[in-house]
């Protein structure tokens, strides 16, 4: 599992090799938008994974769940102790070894400590949760998925973006058979990456 994301001076886009792929906007004039925090965690024959902040989340700033599950038949949801509502921005099944991977966002999050859940709807075998916090972003945008074989995955052409300020954010799910290591591309910084 790779996940990585880029700041441009546009919207919020989203990627899963599956690829998902995210942009979202920014409507806070002459607000930048920052990575605040982000955490991952990995399990096994788990129903649920959770993953705390390690600092209080700051009100009103937008927060990104990747979920990488190890089946394609389940289904998944999200939720947090802090009670901001997720949706589900994009997801990609794959088909080669039968894993899918979802983005879900929360945005005008409430501020204090907080731990975003992943939700089964059976026990999952090799589960996966990476969660960041950012500032500056108030909205979805765009989203783009697609499913390949590849050294340079990619969720083919994305619509035209909306805003003048957007952050470009990419999960990746590889086959349980991957042994490479990650990388990012010319551009991108590698945020959390998990392998097997």
């Amino acid at each position: 599992m790779m996940i990585k994301h880029v700041m441009r001076r546009k919207a919020l886009m989203i990627t899963l090799l599956l690829a998902v792929f995210l942009c979202a906007a920014n409507a806070f004039a002459g607000a930048s938008i920052s990575l605040v925090q982000s955490a991952s965690t990995k399990g096994s024959g788990l129903a649920s994974i959770s993953r705390s902040f390690v600092n209080n989340n700051q009100a009103g700033n937008f927060i990104i769940a990747f979920v990488r599950m190890s089946t394609s038949s389940q289904t998944v949801s999200v939720s947090d102790s802090a009670g901001n509502i997720y949706r589900h921005a994009v997801g990609q099944a794959q088909t080669s070894d039968g894993h899918q991977t979802h983005i879900f966002y929360a945005a005008n999050v409430k501020g204090g400590a907080n731990t975003v859940t992943a939700a089964f709807s059976s026990t999952n075998k090799y589960p996966f949760l990476a969660v960041y916090e950012y500032s500056g972003i108030s909205t979805l945008d765009k989203t783009a998925q697609a499913q390949g074989n590849s050294s340079t995955p990619n969720t083919g052409n994305a619509a035209a973006t909306t805003s003048a300020n957007e952050l470009v954010f990419a999960g990746v799910g590889v086959p349980s058979s991957f042994s490479g290591t990650m990388a990012s591309g010319s551009g991108y910084n590698l945020r959390q990456a998990q392998t097997g």
